[in-house]
């Protein structure tokens, strides 16, 4: 029983450390640019954030190709500061069809609260596949 549960334990969980334990290519706000291959297609985003204020960042537009994987928040490392920024990281991957050539793809990032329209700040990611 005891192996069944480790085995169990494995596949549940082990594909999510595997996100952050291996280094991905990275698009920020200071260095909007990513470059992916056929052997690594997947790349973070990696954004500002702070949810406290009921903003948020959403996927507005990508290339087809690019498939959003998984997102989660990043709380600030500074303990004592209620409603402390962090960064949110955006998890993709490109689609192996889409990289049997060198191409470029965009993707649009925007920060705002659901609940509210109007002008967002916007973030627009370029990635190359080589």
């Amino acid at each position: 029983m005891e192996k069944f549960s480790k085995l169990i334990f494995a596949m549940l969980f082990l594909p999510a450390f595997s996100f952050a334990a291996e280094k991905l290519p990275e698009c920020t706000e200071k260095h909007p640019v990513a470059v992916v291959t056929a052997k690594q297609p997947e790349f973070i985003v990696r954004l500002s954030s702070n949810p406290t204020t009921g903003y948020r960042w959403f996927l507005k537009n990508a290339d087809s190709g690019v498939t959003p994987m998984d997102m989660k928040f990043l709380p600030s490392t500074a303990k004592k500061l209620v409603g402390a920024p962090g960064e949110e990281l955006w998890h993709f991957r490109i689609s192996p069809g889409f990289l049997t050539v060198p191409r470029q793809f965009s993707l649009q990032m925007v920060y705002a609260r659901a609940f509210e329209a109007g002008q967002a700040e916007s973030h627009i990611c370029e990635i190359f596949s080589l």
